[in-house]
């Protein structure tokens, strides 16, 4: 795993993977300032997806409207789920969007993992 599950707090910073998917912008500027609708300090929450064909341990981002932003990065996937499953309190919130068309790099968030 990329972090000790044992800890007694988490701290991590990550962009949201696969945004191109769930925000209709398709790395295009203009769509982007346009439809990437959330902002810095917003709320987020993360939801177990063990039905994904792709991933059973996949773990999707939506904003406090219940809008799909994309996923937390593979490399935290497994990790982030055993979590949920655990029942951990966490924390998500954006800390920056970058709405200049760079789909891979788009909404960067920090998350917390409380013991």
């Amino acid at each position: 795993p990329i972090f000790d599950e044992e800890n007694d707090e988490i701290d991590r910073t990550f962009f949201v993977a696969e945004t191109g998917f769930y925000l209709p912008c398709h790395g295009k500027e203009e769509a982007c300032r346009k439809n990437v609708a959330v902002e810095p300090n917003e709320k987020l929450r993360f939801q177990a997806e063990p039905e994904n064909a792709n991933d059973k341990n996949a773990v999707i981002i939506f904003d406090m409207q219940a809008n799909k932003l994309g996923y937390v990065p593979a490399y935290y996937a497994e990790s982030v789920c055993k979590l949920l499953q655990q029942g951990r309190r966490y924390a998500c919130e954006v800390l920056s969007v970058n709405n200049e068309g760079q789909c891979a790099e788009c909404i960067k968030v920090k998350m917390i993992f409380y013991k």
